[in-house]
């Protein structure tokens, strides 16, 4: 029901507020952390779970234009959603490349990756593709329809993609976040 209420609610919320330049790493970092330290707690043994996120290009602060909750949620949805996806041992990679227009965020999984017919069908609201493990009603099928309804509201645009190998193989999904960065004159 709260996603349902937020989903509708945000179109009104966002043309509201004004966009701010945000740092990403302030963004993405907590967010991070936030996954790493209850998995930390749950384990008893020396298992070292922040390994489980890895993130490259963030060594020095990335500004987009946006709200910096907003664009939490985009990220906390599609790392909640890869981790969901993929093998406990596998790693999810978050990868930020920056240029002069946009700022390109890809989080990416070794899951079962998405079929080429539900690339676009994974962003409408209450479609919920979920693997077996998970019991029925989990979600509400809104969290992707959310992200982009974020992203888009932003400038920015959001997509899903299937990894392969060279051999065609499935290696897992992968998502591509571009956001606009702050132009100054």
């Amino acid at each position: 029901i709260s996603d349902i209420s937020q989903a509708t609610r945000l179109d009104v919320e966002l043309a509201r507020e004004l966009p701010d330049e945000t740092d990403l790493r302030q963004v993405l970092l907590p967010l991070v952390a936030a996954y790493h330290k209850p998995l930390d707690r749950a384990q008893n043994d020396n298992t070292n779970l922040s390994s489980n996120i890895r993130i490259e290009g963030l060594q020095n602060s990335i500004t987009v234009l946006g709200h910096a909750g907003r664009l939490a949620q985009v990220f906390q949805n599609l790392i909640a959603n890869a981790l969901s996806f993929s093998p406990p041992e596998c790693p999810i990679k978050i990868l930020v490349e920056k240029n002069n227009e946009r700022v390109k965020v890809v989080v990416e999984d070794d899951g079962p990756g998405i079929p080429p017919n539900r690339l676009e069908k994974i962003f409408d609201r209450f479609y919920s593709e979920r693997p077996v493990t998970e019991s029925f009603g989990m979600h509400s099928g809104l969290g992707l329809s959310i992200a982009r309804q974020i992203v888009t509201a932003h400038g920015g645009t959001i997509h899903a993609e299937t990894r392969t190998d060279e051999y065609g193989s499935i290696k897992g999904a992968r998502f591509i976040v571009r956001l606009k960065v702050p132009q100054h004159d």
